[in-house]
């Protein structure tokens, strides 16, 4: 295998412009596969497949290729690389990139998935108000500041009493 395709559609999902994890799709200029590069300090190539848990990983592990863990961050909905030193840091659900190297064949040509969104929860489990609580509600949320401060009266004698004792 060449490597001369089009670009993957999915490297656009987890190198997209302006990633925060600094994650760049390329061409490699020796063998012309895609890469996935990781663009800080010394920069690192990673072959595009992706390798999950069971036999792609073993191989990985047996072969001595160097591997980096994909992690999700779900709020910004982008993909980071954490470095993998040997069985140190490996997981079972992970998924990882295996480190480029022209003479090997990719280990894995999968493509990469993030994890599906979670379900926002519903409503089902907040309290019910009635009309008079929520009424009661807008009238304490609208009620200035000075008439909260004050010891009830609502003249405000409460805050003056609380300024004369501080002096």
């Amino acid at each position: 295998m060449t490597g001369r395709g089009r670009k993957p559609p999915w490297l656009r999902i987890l190198c997209p412009e302006g990633n925060y994890g600094r994650l760049k799709p390329r061409r490699c200029g020796s063998c012309g596969r895609w890469l996935v590069s990781l663009q800080d300090g010394v920069w690192e190539s990673y072959d595009s497949g992706v390798i999950r848990a069971g036999r792609d990983l073993t191989n990985a592990i047996i072969l001595g290729r160097n591997l980096a863990r994909i992690m999700w961050d779900p709020l910004l909905r982008q993909a980071y690389l954490v470095s993998v030193y040997g069985s140190c840091g490996l997981e079972p659900d992970g998924m990882y990139l295996a480190e480029h190297d022209c003479a090997a064949a990719p280990i894995s040509v999968e493509p990469f998935r993030p994890a599906p969104r979670r379900k926002r929860g519903s409503l089902a489990g907040l309290p019910r108000l009635s009309g008079a609580q929520v009424r009661e509600f807008e009238e304490a949320w609208n009620r200035p500041l000075k008439g909260v401060l004050t010891d009830g009266a609502g003249d405000g004698s409460g805050e003056r009493k609380h300024d004369e004792q501080e002096r």
